[in-house]
Formats: structure tokens, C-alpha cells, sequence
């Protein structure tokens, strides 16, 4: 079983990506938080973990999930996280709490517009063709059951993870900053898509809960780009993992 998160669908398309080639089963850990759902992994059965990097940390919700997931100790454990750049520290932060035999970080586009732009469309697909690519051989490797760890941490990879990381989740979650323009039209995608259950329409405008995970899923996938973040997200592109990325 492959469990991954997602806010904007890089994760998920890798996890899908490596389903299909290690003829495993992608399935949403925010599906099953949502649903008050407990993973159990049949014994001696592999299992691998998709999602992204947060201020080089895991997302926390990944990071409740493994430490309450049960799976056979003696199998094979394995993750992938996607990251703009570099991961720091955040795999080996996930195995002290889900030990891994094997890891491995991908370079996937940016879409934290908080602090940078999207990347260009030509970097955009130039990112996902090598993920395509590099994808067979970690399936490949998968099912052999190699233990491998290749991951990119990047310069200060353990000052990232030990201060930056841990900043942000204590005040860059804040999503009193959300807000909709006028051009807002109720569509409601923004609170069906929301992994972390944050966001309500009220008088058909999204508010924001209070338990936000930042994964900007309603910023990037809103089809009248109507929600911003303060003044940080203005002007800026927008992402969303497309099938059109790989032609």
C-alpha cells in the first residue's frame, strides 16, 4: 500500500505513478483522517509513503499518521518526498517515528507563493519529465527491495530542519491572512478540495477554519484565482499538477 499526501498534486501523481509501476494502490491519507479511518498494513506487506516537503519538515498531518500507522516492522518501508529544491532534514525526521528502509527525495515544481513565484512553464516541465524518468528506476528499485537513501538535503540542511522547520508550523499556519476578491464566484472547489477539512462557504464566500496545513491548494486550484494570501500571493502564478505538463 502507498499512502501520500497532496495539497496541489505533485504527490499524488508520483504516488500514482509509482501504483502503477509497482502494481500497488495509492490511497489519500487526508481521505482517511477525514474519515476517522485507521491504516493497517496486512503483515509481511510493503509499504510506502508519498508527500511533500514543508519547510523542510514533513506536513504534520503525515507526520500523526505514520506514528499511529500499523505495519510489520521486518517489512519493506519506503518513502518518497517531492520538494521545490532540497528536503533538508525532513526524511530522517519521518523515520524516527516510521523507520525506513529506503528513501528518496524528488525535485518537483514549486508551488509554496508565499515566499517564491511558480516556476517558469518550460522549468515546470523540464521538473516532471525527470521525475517521469526517474520514477522507473525508484519503482524498480522498490521492487527488488533495495535499500536505498538518496536524498537531497541541501547547504544547512539540519539548521533548516531544526529551526526553520519548527517556525513554521508555530506561526507561518496562520491562515487568518486568507481572504477571496470580489470576483469570487461560490464555487465551492476550494472547500471540496481542502486535504486538512479548513475551509466553509458561508453566504457562498470560503472561510477559513483555523487548522490550516498551508499546502495553498485553495490559492493554486481556484478557477477564478480569487483567493490570495495577504499581499504575499498577489501577482503571482498559480500551480496545479497537469497531465498537460508531460507532452
Amino acid at each position: 500500500m502507498i499512502y501520500y499526501f497532496s495539497g496541489t498534486g505533485n504527490s499524488k501523481w508520483v504516488a500514482e505513478e509509482l501504483a502503477r509501476l509497482t502494481c500497488d494502490t495509492a490511497v489519500s491519507i487526508a481521505d482517511i483522517v477525514r474519515s476517522g479511518g485507521h491504516a493497517e498494513v496486512p503483515e509481511g506487506q510493503p509499504v510506502g509513503l508519498v508527500f511533500p516537503v514543508y519547510a523542510w519538515l514533513p506536513p504534520e498531518i503525515v507526520s500523526s499518521f505514520v506514528s499511529e500507522l500499523s505495519a510489520d516492522k521486518d517489512a519493506y518501508r519506503w518513502a518518497v518526498c517531492t520538494c521545490g529544491d532540497d528536503a533538508g532534514r525532513a526524511m530522517e525526521k519521518l523515520s524516527k517515528k516510521f523507520s525506513l528502509t529506503s528513501a528518496w527525495s524528488l525535485r518537483m515544481p514549486n508551488n509554496y507563493i508565499r515566499s517564491f513565484d511558480t516556476d517558469p512553464e518550460d522549468t515546470v516541465r523540464e521538473k516532471i519529465r525527470g521525475a517521469k524518468q526517474r520514477l522507473k528506476q525508484i519503482a524498480q528499485d522498490i521492487l527488488e527491495r533495495k535499500k536505498v537513501w538518496d536524498i537531497q538535503s541541501g547547504r544547512l540542511a539540519g539548521l533548516k530542519s531544526a529551526l526553520i522547520g519548527p517556525a513554521f508550523n508555530k506561526f507561518a499556519r496562520d491562515d487568518k491572512p486568507f481572504y477571496s476578491e470580489l470576483s469570487c464566484t461560490g464555487y465551492g472547489l476550494c472547500e471540496s478540495l481542502c486535504p486538512a477539512d479548513n475551509i466553509r462557504l458561508e453566504g457562498g464566500r470560503p472561510i477559513w477554519l483555523g487548522h490550516c496545513l498551508q499546502c495553498l491548494a485553495c490559492i493554486h486550484r481556484c478557477p477564478e484565482r480569487a483567493i490570495e494570501y495577504g499581499k504575499e500571493t498577489k501577482g503571482k502564478g498559480r500551480y496545479y499538477f497537469s497531465e498537460k505538463y508531460l507532452d
